[in-house]
C-alpha cells in the first residue's frame, strides 16, 4: 500500500481541505500517524478546512441519541475538547458502518 502522507506536498494540500481523522480514516491509518507526518513535515494543522462546519451545532435529536450510544456502545468513542465541543471516533475496521452513521448523522440534522 502507498502512504500518500508521507508525501509533504500532498499532506499539505489535504490538511488544507480535511481533518486529520478523515485524512487518516481515508488512508487507513490512526490519527497519532498523521499528526506524526504532520510533525516531521513541519505542517501546522488548522481547522479552517470545508468539512470542519459540516457538523458543527447540530441538534441532538432522540434518533440521533438512540444512532450514538448504539454505535459508542459498539467499538467507538467520544472524547471531550472543551466545554462546549467533542471529538466523535469509530474503528477504522468498521468503515461501512462509519459510512451508515454519517449517512444517517446528515438526515436526521
Amino acid at each position: 500500500m502507498i502512504r500518500k502522507y508521507k508525501n509533504k506536498k500532498w499532506l499539505e494540500n489535504e490538511v488544507k481541505k480535511k481533518s486529520l481523522n478523515l485524512i487518516a480514516f481515508e488512508n487507513n491509518c490512526n490519527i497519532g500517524t498523521m499528526r506524526g507526518w504532520c510533525g516531521r513535515h513541519e505542517i501546522k494543522p488548522t481547522n479552517n478546512y470545508p468539512s470542519s462546519k459540516l457538523l458543527n451545532h447540530i441538534k441532538i435529536t432522540k434518533d440521533l441519541r438512540y444512532l450514538l450510544n448504539g454505535s459508542l456502545l459498539g467499538d467507538g468513542g467520544i472524547t471531550p475538547t472543551s466545554p462546549y465541543a467533542a471529538i466523535l471516533a469509530f474503528s477504522y475496521k468498521e468503515k461501512e458502518y462509519v459510512n451508515f452513521i454519517v449517512k444517517n448523522i446528515v438526515l436526521l440534522e
